[in-house]
């Protein structure tokens, strides 16, 4: 089995997953990207108008899942928006 193979077959962690979704305004043939992305585990969303706000959401995001505890207890606390507004 090649090292691409075993790597196929790790499980990948489910706190670092993200759903993006694009607007109908987006045209990546034209570097136009529009649309939202969610951090599953965490239920935080951010609008994005471009590529750079993008991955600067996806790379904070990872930055604080990676230095957050693996198991951190539920502290009932309702899902946020980066600016802290309650998530619908």
């Amino acid at each position: 089995m090649s090292a691409h193979d075993r790597n196929a077959l790790t499980p990948l962690p489910a706190q670092y997953a993200f759903v993006v979704q694009f607007g109908r305004e987006a045209d990546p043939a034209l570097g136009r990207f529009v649309g939202q992305v969610e951090h599953l585990a965490s239920g935080r969303q951010w609008r994005f108008s471009n590529q750079q706000e993008m991955f600067a959401f996806l790379e904070r995001t990872l930055q604080q899942s990676m230095a957050a505890p693996a198991h951190a207890p539920d502290d009932g606390a309702e899902p946020t928006t980066p600016g802290g507004l309650k998530k619908n």
